[in-house]
């Protein structure tokens, strides 16, 4: 690997929903995954990364074949009908007939099929780095990845990763004792998901009521008290719409980890209102993922006047970021 090579593949992630991928840039190892709600990304010194190879068993597979057979018995109960009253059917019902028997057989096939796979332990690596207070990142992916390349493009990128930790360990670049990463919500699709969670727990608390009063021979509770379901979601997202209004509008190209876009936009904004400091501090933010730290630190000098600690912190922030960079310009091994 050249001094400015870098070595990216994508990895299946153990045990959590969303895509993931692992980047060797120089001496450091970034990480980075995106969920439904939010993306991270973390730049770690390849030195404090201690790798495990083991083979655990894929949860996600039992509760997936366990869902597949719920959907067959949903099948299964019609069907059984259909065979207790037969002489009731017509001809004309096997073009519905046929359809659902063949739903029942694949649901149960799948989850037949998803059991056996998760009895199978699956190869896996886990990669930890400590940090502070005790608490550590990890990493954990599949390496049986489908496809032979994109396994062959992990083995290389695991490779590359214990030549550079080799390197590091003969002392051929100073060791940081920092770690630095990126929190990217998406505060509309937090806001609904945790909407949808208090509107679940809503649900139960009526149906218990419509039980009780069902069981107790009381009048039932009346339909449109099931309209308020949709109260904690719609509650959330205005106070989402609110905050954006308090951050004067954040372009949603941030959002969509389009950096170049959103710092033409908050460069505008700022253009027109200099003291807009949500506008100020979400540029320099903007700036330090992208690379810009000398632009980064002239904003946080424009938000010491009004925000010294606030500001005292990003540049604290920025300037291990900066330490960061420097090693991921050149790669020890190569220079070896």
């Amino acid at each position: 690997m050249s001094e400015h090579d870098t070595c990216r593949v994508s990895i299946p992630p153990a045990g959590a929903p969303g895509a993931a991928s692992l980047e060797i840039c120089g001496t450091i190892l970034i990480y980075r995954r995106r969920s439904w709600v939010a993306a991270f990304s973390a730049y770690l010194p390849v030195e404090w990364i201690v790798r495990e190879d083991t083979r655990r068993l894929d949860w996600q597979r039992l509760w997936q074949g366990v869902i597949a057979l719920l959907i067959a018995v949903l099948f299964v109960l019609p069907l059984g009908l259909c065979a207790m009253f037969r002489t009731l059917l017509t001809p004309g019902d096997a073009l519905w007939l046929l359809p659902m028997g063949l739903c029942c057989a694949v649901a149960c096939g799948c989850g037949c099929v998803l059991l056996a796979k998760f009895a199978a332990p699956r190869p896996c690596t886990t990669l930890r780095i400590p940090g502070a207070g005790g608490r550590a990142l990890t990493i954990r992916f599949w390496r049986d990845a489908p496809g032979e390349a994109a396994g062959q493009r992990i083995d290389a990128m695991l490779a590359a990763l214990e030549e550079q930790h080799a390197a590091m360990e003969r002392g051929a670049a100073p060791t940081l004792h920092i770690n630095h990463g990126w929190y990217q919500p998406d505060p509309y699709r937090m806001a609904f998901f945790k909407g949808l969670v208090i509107s679940f727990f809503l649900y139960l608390a009526l149906l218990a009521w419509a039980v009780a009063t069902f069981l107790a021979g009381l009048a039932p509770a009346p339909w449109w008290c099931f309209a308020f379901l949709a109260a904690p979601p719609c509650f959330h997202l205005l106070l989402a719409a609110l905050r954006d209004l308090d951050a004067l509008r954040a372009p949603d190209d941030y959002r969509r980890g389009e950096l170049e876009a959103a710092r033409t936009h908050l460069g505008a904004t700022l253009e027109a209102a200099p003291e807009a400091l949500p506008a100020r501090t979400l540029m320099v933010r903007v700036c330090a993922e992208l690379g810009a730290l000398e632009d980064a630190l002239w904003h946080c000098g424009r938000l010491a006047k009004a925000r010294p600690r606030e500001a005292a912190v990003l540049e604290e922030n920025l300037w291990a970021i900066r330490r960061l960079r420097s090693r991921m310009e050149r790669s020890p091994a190569a220079a070896e």
